[in-house]
């Protein structure tokens, strides 16, 4: 019964994350198509990271704000499983221009800006 309720409690959370992720960006609902937060989390999250890689890409400055502003809470949850889908999903995905790792490492918090090195050190990669 304590796992079903974890279980529910769980999915109940990824709802408001998708609920806050969608409203701080609604862009972002256009490039998700099909995936759900709920059954693909890992998916969801890496359509993220694209979504704000295109955006550094493209130079749209407002959702980059916007990205980084959502990504620094979402960071600030003490919550194992979100901080995997963030790393895993977004922060990996940025690390793959030369102006996504910039712009990652001159607006993410503290936190995310350890987590961010913490990947170059991984994958041998340096800012």
């Amino acid at each position: 019964m304590h796992q079903l309720r974890q279980r529910k409690n769980s999915i109940m959370n990824k709802l408001n994350i998708n609920n806050h992720i969608l409203s701080t960006l609604p862009e972002f609902k256009f490039f998700l198509e099909d995936v759900s937060i709920e059954k693909e989390p890992f998916f969801y999250f890496g359509n993220l990271g694209m979504f704000i890689k295109e955006a550094i890409n493209n130079k749209e400055n407002s959702i980059i704000e916007r990205s980084f502003l959502l990504i620094n809470q979402l960071l600030e949850i003490k919550d194992d499983e979100l901080r995997k889908l963030l790393i895993n999903g977004v922060l990996e995905v940025l690390t793959d221009t030369a102006e996504s790792q910039k712009i990652a490492s001159e607006k993410l918090n503290a936190t995310g800006k350890k987590l961010f090195n913490d990947l170059f050190k991984r994958f041998n990669k340096l800012i």
